[in-house]
């Protein structure tokens, strides 16, 4: 078998999204390296839309292509968290499945963007900022501090205030909203 990449990882999950016609955003570390700074991942993270009735028929299909899984572990993992993983290599795709109307609000600004020759759906960069907010771990404050710069004068702030404040309430964190606001004076 040959050896897989992040790039033949990223090419092959594409590909399967799309032929699958499924609603889904490249978020996380691939999705900063487009839209604020390139910085080193070893993941490809995808907000996913699907229907529970397609996950099955998306899981033996992703299976056909290389894919590899535990099924016992990916209906834990959705039934808990809202999330599973496939596995191709030393590299694995980690999908979060969407329910927040946060989320929809993304999907309805997405971005068609061409990585690798291949059309790929990327969050606007305020949607990726606001994804990375909620996890506020080091590394997505970084990221955040990078889309800020690269985007500065072009940011819908209005658009961000809203959301962090929707996401602060829904969450019942207002460190989102506070953050936000001292990640924006920066």
């Amino acid at each position: 078998m040959k050896k897989s990449t992040l790039d033949k990882v990223y090419l092959k999950t594409i590909d399967l999204l799309n032929k699958e016609k499924l609603t889904y955003l490249i978020i996380g570390g691939l999705a900063t390296g487009v839209i604020g700074e390139a910085r080193l991942t070893q993941d490809i993270d995808v907000l996913i839309s699907i229907p529970q009735y397609k996950i099955k028929d998306f899981f033996s299909k992703a299976k056909k292509i290389g894919f590899s899984y535990s099924p016992k572990q990916v209906e834990e993992d959705i039934k808990l968290r809202g999330v599973f993983k496939l596995m191709l290599g030393d590299f694995h795709v980690d999908f979060i499945i969407a329910g927040m109307p946060f989320e929809q609000s993304a999907f309805s600004r997405k971005k068609k963007i061409s990585l690798y020759n291949r059309v790929a759906y990327f969050p606007s960069p305020e949607d990726l900022i606001l994804f990375k907010i909620i996890a506020s771990r080091p590394k997505d404050i970084l990221d955040i501090k990078a889309i800020v710069l690269r985007h500065r004068k072009r940011l819908d702030v209005t658009y961000l205030k809203k959301w962090a404040r929707i996401i602060s309430n829904d969450l019942q964190n207002v460190k989102i909203y506070t953050l936000l606001e001292r990640l924006l004076k920066e």
